[in-house]
This record gives structure tokens, C-alpha cells and sequence, in this order.
């Protein structure tokens, strides 16, 4: 008898749960300045006749979020104009975002100097580690236990 795949409500909500906690871990950091990146959040949870797959999608600057920007990154100081408005810096101008801008491209930001986390790899840890996500394996041990032990008895025999 094939395995059934855990069901898709479970893997759905455990993915909505990561959104969150990652989420939650961007604002107590103070790292959303546009809300770019956390409206960029997208799970999608698929299923076929052998397993349940949630993948969670986000803009490609998520491995710089929490842990800062590396040396030689090419961030432009547009780039950190922008970032100065979103976050309604004071006395924002081009000047400033220049000196940021050579600062950043030499050395990295301050959160990369300063060796901090990367934001979603803090909450992910946290995410697995969760009574939720365990919970999800041992669904999985239980739904695909019997069946391994079928196949198992199965071979044995031959």
C-alpha cells in the first residue's frame, strides 16, 4: 500500500507560521525600511501522490537582511537614498548616501562589520525547532511508518 503525503492544511499552516516568524524577526531588528521585503514573502505548499513540499520565496536581497551587506556589493547611492527616505532619516541627501554608499562598498554595512545574523537563517532555526515543525515529522513518521514497514516485510520475505 503506497504512503499517503502529509496533509497540505499542515504544511500550509507551518509555512504561514515561517512568513510569520520571519516577519516578526525583521520588525523586533527594525530591518523593514520600504516593507519591500516582507510584502516579497511567498509560500507555496504542492502535493503529489508521495510527498508535501512548502517553498518560501523572497527578493534576492534576503541573505544581506539582519546580517548586512558585504564589502564590494555595489550598492549605489540610490540605493541608500532610498533606504535613508524609507526609514525618514533626518537631513537625507545625496551627499550622505555618497560617504554610506563608499563606506558600505569598502568595508560592508555596520550589521556585516559588526558580525550579526542573518534575519531569516535566526528565524528559521527557530521555525524548525518549533513544537509545530515537530510535530510535522512525527505525522510523517507516523503516516510512513507502516507503510515502510510493509515494504520492509515485503523484502524480507523475497
Amino acid at each position: 500500500m503506497p504512503a499517503r503525503p502529509i496533509a497540505i492544511q499542515e504544511v500550509a499552516k507551518a509555512m504561514l507560521t515561517l512568513k510569520l516568524d520571519i516577519t516578526g524577526e525583521m520588525n523586533r531588528r527594525d530591518l523593514s525600511a520600504s516593507g519591500d521585503m516582507i510584502a516579497s514573502l511567498d509560500d507555496q505548499v504542492t502535493q503529489d501522490d508521495t510527498s508535501t513540499t512548502g517553498t518560501l520565496s523572497a527578493l534576492d536581497y534576503w541573505v544581506n537582511v539582519g546580517s548586512g551587506t558585504p564589502p564590494g556589493s555595489g550598492v549605489t547611492e540610490r540605493d541608500i537614498a532610498q533606504w535613508m527616505e524609507d526609514k525618514g532619516f533626518e537631513g537625507a541627501n545625496i551627499a550622505t548616501a555618497f560617504f554610506i554608499t563608499r563606506k558600505i562598498n569598502r568595508e560592508g554595512s555596520k550589521a556585516y562589520r559588526q558580525g550579526l545574523p542573518n534575519a531569516f537563517d535566526t528565524a528559521i532555526d527557530a521555525w524548525e525547532a518549533s513544537a509545530q515543525v515537530q510535530g510535522l515529522g512525527e505525522l510523517t513518521a507516523n503516516q510512513y511508518g507502516d507503510s515502510f514497514i510493509e515494504i520492509l516485510r515485503s523484502n524480507l520475505q523475497n
